[in-house]
């Protein structure tokens, strides 16, 4: 067999075998690779002969690396991300970037702040295609899984394992209809709040929660949440509170139309929590593709 043969069989099950332990299932890395679960199987019992150690320790209901098969995995990667740096390197010398560009990123962001922008992105170029994925929560495992090119996410931080481009800072308010705040006791501290009805966002708030405050005086404290209303769309807790159903607290982005239209007012504008930031996160990766950087810098440029 010529030294060539050997290198692609090896490579060959290798991306089989890195494949089984990425996704614990000999299914699925079948599916990933698009061929049969016996091929998956061949490569990596061949690759186990090979090297003369066991590999994997399979079960009937899960795939497991041996010690020695989690150090190999480990070299797989090192190999794998080296042949994307080599694609990534070739593309640089594209004039322009075209392709298919998956983004993720928070339904009521994504559909309010980034849409605008990834409409105007894919006018400007005519060749790319957009795979826009909108959740609940942010998605740092799908990026990892190589599902995703480019999420958003919010946080106070970034997660330390991946590359991240701040967009802009997000700034939360105590907001309600005219009517509610005239109809109901005054509010000049957050230890009113318990005394009223709240419109909560279900993932950032449960039935009863509390907010750690700050002033710009530096005074803190702890506010009670009692919520009347619970949900997980910021459009429907905008509308109960311009019906005059309680207060709410909302990014200020969201809210800015009905504030113009005094629909709804904001109030305690000298308490806070910590601003949380919007970011575009994604693999640390030495040669960007075009798209991706190109994508990166009209983010920057248009938050």
């Amino acid at each position: 067999m010529g030294v060539y043969v050997q290198y692609y069989l090896f490579f060959k099950a290798m991306l089989s075998f890195h494949m089984v332990v990425k996704h614990r299932s000999f299914t699925q890395a079948a599916q990933k690779l698009q061929t049969s679960k016996s091929s998956i199987s061949k490569d990596v019992v061949w690759l186990e002969n090979e090297l003369g150690v066991k590999l994997l320790f399979r079960t009937t209901r899960q795939v497991n690396p041996t010690k020695v098969g989690l150090e190999f995995f480990q070299f797989c990667e090192k190999i794998l991300l080296e042949a994307s740096n080599a694609k990534s390197m070739t593309s640089r010398f594209q004039s322009e970037p075209f392709g298919k560009i998956r983004i993720s990123a928070p339904y009521t962001f994504g559909s309010h702040k980034l849409l605008p922008i990834l409409q105007d992105f894919l006018k400007q170029y005519p060749k790319m295609e957009l795979d826009f994925y909108l959740n609940t929560e942010n998605q740092e495992h799908a990026l990892s899984k190589d599902e995703i090119d480019v999420s958003i996410i919010i946080a106070r931080t970034p997660p330390e394992n991946f590359a991240a481009t701040k967009l802009m800072d997000i700034s939360w308010k105590f907001c309600a209809s005219p009517q509610y705040l005239i109809s109901h006791p005054e509010i000049t501290h957050p230890k009113d709040i318990q005394n009223h009805q709240c419109l909560t966002y279900r993932h950032r708030h449960t039935e009863q929660y509390i907010l750690k405050l700050q002033s710009i005086n530096g005074e803190e404290f702890n506010a009670n949440i009692n919520s009347r209303i619970v949900c997980n769309s910021s459009e429907v807790l905008i509308k109960c509170a311009v019906d005059d159903f309680g207060l709410a607290y909302l990014p200020e982005y969201l809210i800015s139309e009905q504030l113009k239209t005094n629909k709804l007012v904001t109030i305690l504008d000298s308490w806070f929590l910590e601003k949380e930031i919007a970011y575009a996160i994604y693999k640390p990766n030495l040669f960007l593709l075009p798209k991706v950087k190109m994508l990166l810098k009209n983010l920057k440029t248009n938050f």
